[in-house]
């Protein structure tokens, strides 16, 4: 019978557990980090939406201009699909009017008191 050598007790803890510990610090710090912010940087986040959706917005109303440019460039090239691509060159014509900025009335908003 061939010697045997008996099964080594694993040193240092398990894996889980060590990957538990590095995620749990990880989290810890973020949540430290995020305790130590100043107004000034607090008033930049809430800033940051609104910017956001009138870059999301502009994006939006020139890629439907684009698109337009491209249905009539295409419908111009290939009037026989004017039929097929009327219809969406005419979505494609109201995302861009509804993506557009609005239009200032002239007059300044009124002040409040």
């Amino acid at each position: 019978m061939p010697p045997t050598t008996p099964p080594r007790a694993p040193s240092g803890p398990p894996r889980r557990s060590l990957l538990a510990g590095v995620l749990g610090a990880g989290a810890a710090a973020s949540l430290l980090s995020a305790c130590s912010e100043d107004s000034a940087s607090a008033a930049r986040e809430a800033e940051k939406p609104e910017a956001t959706e009138d870059r999301l917005r502009e994006r939006s109303a020139r890629e439907s201009r684009e698109l337009l440019l491209r249905y009539d460039a295409t419908i111009a090239a290939h009037p026989a699909l004017a039929a097929v691509l009327g219809p969406l060159r005419a979505e494609t014509a109201l995302h861009a009017k509804a993506f557009a900025p609005p239009r200032s009335t002239g007059s300044p908003p009124a002040s409040p008191p």
